[in-house]
């Protein structure tokens, strides 16, 4: 119990500076930065592109280093600190005239947040479920409670963020968000120091048939056989895309179409707070239907609930689609983690290429591409409908059209995870027992 307390604290501390930053920055770059939408939505979209690529550098990397510690754990040891100190500076927002030297300064500082030390936190941290056992409920567990760390995150984040700017000012002003940055900074580097001294690697990061000198490149075309690997991709791609496109837009939907910016707080934290509860029970429930089914259960109930954002006019109408949104959420994500240990195991007994981190840095590769998409879409559509940061009030097309973008969009998204469920039927629990029983290694002293 307390490796998985340990491990869940991981979780917890990379929510804490990815989410915030992929959920608010959006906003404090064209609320408090003034900088346009589309230049916004374009400065994610560049970085995360190299970031993506950066992932599987890291991966190549972690996969090799041995160390008394592990292969995976020193990179949280070391890198957590940096990550705390970068983060604060994307809220820092220094008081520059030019608009172009505010995006040059957003373009480097965002830069090493997350193509440098965001990675070699991330990419180490979801490796690490891969070699602290080879049991499938365990893996299960693991998974589980990172999920649940990630959504104690997510209820802080939801709840404080804007408890604590508005305590110092209004979301057009930094004080607030700086005094926000740096409480979150301080959290997330303890939470990830947490985890890398209270877990164990038991297992050899990675076993390519004795061939330790096998190139990145060709590790990478050996996953592509790797099908059930495809389909986690899949997955990851359109839930992070519909699930980040969203929550940065639900910003602007409080503010500006519901005109109650003090709604965001408890509407966020429901959703966050009922996928922890589930998500806490998760392990229980995958001893019986296999993960692919409780994942389109999860799709299915995700893809309503965005529904309830058209129709909504009432608080209470809002907090229920946001209760089911975080319902499906808890299927959706607790079940992909614990099928990356799978997916690594299939490629071992596929093709005799498990390489955990790469694995783990693929999952990580399609999420960040989805995150980059995300907010790029976010940045040109509130372009499009003509959003004015200066406004206090927005035209009523505008309004009406950030209405449209939070709801209908992502619904119709949601849905693509179905098909790429169909590619998770070779990691079945009778096929899994089969290749834990061929290629099961023994746990390091």
């Amino acid at each position: 119990m307390k490796e998985k307390l340990c491990y869940g604290a991981g979780g917890f501390g990379i929510q804490i500076l990815t989410n915030t930053i992929s959920s608010y920055y959006m906003l404090f770059l064209t609320n408090v930065m003034n900088i346009s939408p589309l230049a916004a939505g374009q400065l994610f979209f560049r970085i995360k592109l190299i970031d993506a690529f950066t992932d599987i550098i890291c991966a190549s990397l972690a996969d090799k280093v041995q160390t008394k510690y592990g292969s995976y754990r020193p990179f949280l040891m070391l890198c957590s600190f940096p990550a705390s100190v970068f983060f604060c500076l994307n809220f820092w927002a220094p008081a520059f005239e030019a608009q172009q030297i505010r995006l040059a300064w957003a373009y480097v500082i965002y830069f090493f947040t997350s193509t440098v030390f965001a990675t070699l936190n991330n990419v180490p941290y979801t490796a690490l479920n891969s070699v602290m056992s080879h049991d499938r409920n365990d893996q299960s567990a693991f998974a589980s409670a990172r999920t649940v760390g990630e959504n104690v995150a997510s209820i802080i984040i939801s709840y404080a963020v804007y408890k604590i700017i508005l305590a110092f000012g209004t979301v057009n002003s930094p004080a607030g968000w700086r005094v926000m940055a740096v409480c979150f900074a301080i959290l997330a580097f303890a939470a990830l120091q947490f985890c890398a001294h209270g877990v164990q690697e038991r297992y050899a990061a990675a076993d390519s048939g004795g061939e330790t000198a096998r190139s990145t490149l060709r590790n990478l075309l050996q996953l592509r056989h790797n099908t059930p690997l495809i389909g986690v991709m899949g997955i990851v791609i359109f839930f992070v895309l519909t699930n980040n496109y969203f929550e940065t837009y639900f910003n602007y939907y409080c503010i500006y179409y519901l005109q109650h910016v003090e709604w965001t707080a408890g509407l966020s934290t429901a959703g966050a707070l009922l996928t922890m509860l589930v998500a806490a029970v998760m392990p229980r429930l995958v001893k019986r239907p296999e993960k692919r089914y409780l994942i389109v259960f999860g799709v299915l109930c995700a893809s309503a609930s965005y529904l309830f954002f058209y129709f909504a006019k009432s608080y209470g109408v809002i907090l229920t689609g946001q209760l089911l949104r975080g319902f499906g959420a808890a299927f959706i994500m607790t079940n992909v983690w614990s099928l990356l240990p799978e997916c690594s195991l299939y490629g071992e007994w596929k093709t005799g290429t498990a390489c955990p981190a790469l694995v783990a840095a693929l999952m990580l590769f399609s999420l960040k591409i989805c995150q980059a998409l995300a907010n790029y879409f976010v940045g040109f559509t509130l372009d499009v409908i003509g959003f004015d940061a200066s406004l206090a009030l927005q035209a009523e097309h505008t309004v009406e059209s950030i209405r449209t973008c939070v709801a209908i969009g992502p619904s119709l998204l949601s849905l693509a995870i179905i098909a790429f469920t169909l590619l998770l039927r070779a990691i079945d629990r009778k096929n899994v027992s089969r290749w834990q029983a061929a290629t099961r290694h023994a746990p390091e002293d």
